[in-house]
């Protein structure tokens, strides 16, 4: 008897029961990341919000979508932090794994992405665990000096005070975070923000597109807290690499607002509340990607020349549109 498929070109195994991939209540901001420049019909790359707060029975749900491995653009503290059932770890069914990247230099075309697996409930780590739950850091060491340097100096003095306090009694630099949120990235905006990220989380925009350059990773789901911001700016560069044209992306990215309504309380509590980020940092207006994408075209020419400057080349650019099944001939730019 022929074994059954499902349409994004997956087996079925004893999880996946949909021809099609489900609406799951807890997952919002959850959607396919496709061009129309595309061959095939499988479903192979998908976006949304932190999965961690997946009901039980939801879980069945998520599987059924036949997802390889997860793109956590989250530092594995990040991911520890926040609460939620993480039933997708706490039950095996994705093994943690933390992304080690490079230190003070940027990937080499061609090389190979490493990680240390971890223990979901430990933290330590652990051999055997299956890389499914890739965690990436975006707000490493350059990108926190470059908040910091930007600082006012008074606030660079109150800093030093903030972060002992924080230190003593464990807050996860919650006082920290929102002192910089309020003298430095509300002044400058969401849009500088994302220029912020392009310029100075390049080894992690580049590691988690190497990912999509394995097979065994596919299909894959890419995700952040909320899957509009780190998430928005990954699958726009995806969206730009597979031909797709600016106005569409920046459309795709516009979706996020209307998708992350029916939680903007918690929004607002995770971003305004928590961070002391200004309100304008909630939502996903079409001005605030189009910043950052005239950002990368006045500086690189085209976002295949960005993407070669951080260590992601054009033969790896190629096999990513192959993977996410595109053929050269399908593809124009503009």
């Amino acid at each position: 008897m022929a074994t059954a498929t499902l349409s994004n070109g997956v087996t079925p195994t004893k999880y996946q029961k949909h021809s099609d991939f489900p609406g799951i209540q807890s997952l919002y901001n959850f959607r396919q990341v496709e061009s129309k420049n595309g061959i095939t019909t499988k479903k192979l790359l998908f976006r949304s919000s932190r999965p961690d707060l997946l009901h039980a029975d939801e879980v069945d749900e998520f599987m059924g979508l036949g997802i390889k491995c997860i793109i956590d653009l989250r530092s594995h503290a990040e991911f520890s932090f926040v609460e939620g059932n993480k039933y997708l770890q706490t039950k095996g069914l994705y093994g943690t794994c933390v992304i080690n990247l490079p230190k003070n230099r940027n990937y080499k075309p061609g090389e190979e992405v490493s990680c240390t697996e971890k223990d979901h409930n430990t933290g330590e780590e652990v051999s055997d665990a299956t890389c499914h739950h890739y965690l990436i850091d975006f707000f490493q060491k350059a990108y926190i000096k470059n908040i910091v340097n930007r600082a006012p100096w008074y606030v660079k003095i109150l800093s030093i005070f903030v972060f002992l306090f924080d230190v003593l009694f464990r807050t996860n630099f919650y006082y920290l975070v929102r002192l910089f949120g309020y003298f430095v990235l509300n002044p400058g905006g969401l849009a500088s923000t994302y220029i912020d990220i392009l310029e100075l989380s390049q080894t992690s925009i580049c590691a988690a597109l190497k990912l999509l350059t394995k097979k065994e990773n596919l299909p894959a789901l890419i995700n952040c807290a909320h899957g509009k911001d780190r998430t928005g700016i990954t699958s726009a560069l995806v969206l730009l690499l597979l031909g797709e044209t600016t106005e569409n992306v920046i459309q795709d990215y516009t979706q996020s607002e209307k998708a992350l309504e029916p939680i903007k309380s918690r929004l607002h509590d995770e971003i305004v509340k928590r961070f002391n980020w200004d309100e304008s940092f909630m939502y996903a207006k079409p001005e605030t990607l189009e910043t950052a994408l005239n950002h990368i075209h006045h500086k690189y020419g085209s976002v295949e020349n960005y993407l070669e400057s951080i260590g992601f080349g054009r033969s790896e650019q190629q096999l990513l549109r192959e993977n996410l099944g595109y053929s050269p001939d399908s593809i124009t730019f503009n």
